[in-house]
């Protein structure tokens, strides 16, 4: 298992540094998406938990101080070719979802995040192909297809609109609102990161579809405001 989740902990580790010890959980994991990234069979987080993958290698980044924006982005890429298996969204855990496939993974905190010391043109040009595959995908799906979280064909124990969600959110829910404790998911954070994208000139009219999208999939947002 990775040294993640034996609970080694980063700050005092086993393998002398912080860094090192980022380097040795990404081996793992970079190891298990040779291995078996799924084949288009995932399950949840079986047998590649995706989130996990993105998130210890932006522990690297923070660690290490050097980001690697391509790897970064193979890495959501190859997620999203495991959801986009012919599955869809009526079954989230095992289809499509917005969750392991974001486009935010791949953006990233932009120039002042992973693609911070890459140009502006090659950070736009990666972000808008993904963003527009992203979007066709995801908007070849009916919004009343989707398993949501408070209706019949809910996600069993997604019951609050938090960050791990791969089905939606209530479609009530408003943008910012204390859900489960928390304010961390995906309506919230694409509502926060829109401007910040249009900012690093992320193409507009892949954004406004994304922010098109929110506005149909959370209609008390008022995402269409972010239109530019």
């Amino acid at each position: 298992m990775s040294p993640h989740i034996q609970g080694f902990p980063a700050d005092n580790s086993m393998f002398g540094s912080p860094v090192a010890h980022y380097v040795k959980a990404n081996q793992w994991y970079y190891l298990q998406i040779l291995l078996n990234p799924g084949s288009g069979a995932h399950n949840v987080h079986m047998p590649t938990d995706w989130q996990y993958a993105y998130g210890l290698l932006n522990n690297l980044y923070q660690a290490s101080g050097r980001p690697e924006p391509i790897r970064n982005f193979l890495y959501v890429l190859k997620g999203a070719q495991e959801m986009d298996n012919g599955v869809g969204v009526a079954d989230v855990q095992r289809g499509w979802t917005i969750r392991d496939s974001s486009p935010l993974d791949v953006w990233n905190g932009g120039q002042t995040g992973v693609w911070k010391g890459t140009s502006p043109a090659t950070e736009q040009a990666v972000v808008n192909a993904f963003l527009s595959n992203w979007m066709d995908t995801t908007t070849s799906f009916n919004i009343n297809s989707w398993q949501r979280e408070g209706q019949a064909n809910a996600v069993s124990g997604e019951t609050t609109c938090f960050w791990s969600m791969r089905s939606l959110c209530a479609i009530d829910y408003v943008h910012g609102t204390v859900s489960g404790g928390t304010v961390e998911n995906f309506p919230t954070w694409t509502w926060n990161q829109i401007p910040q994208m249009q900012a690093d000139g992320i193409d507009k009219t892949q954004v406004n579809r994304l922010s098109t999208w929110l506005n149909t999939a959370y209609p008390s947002g008022n995402y269409l405001s972010l239109i530019k």
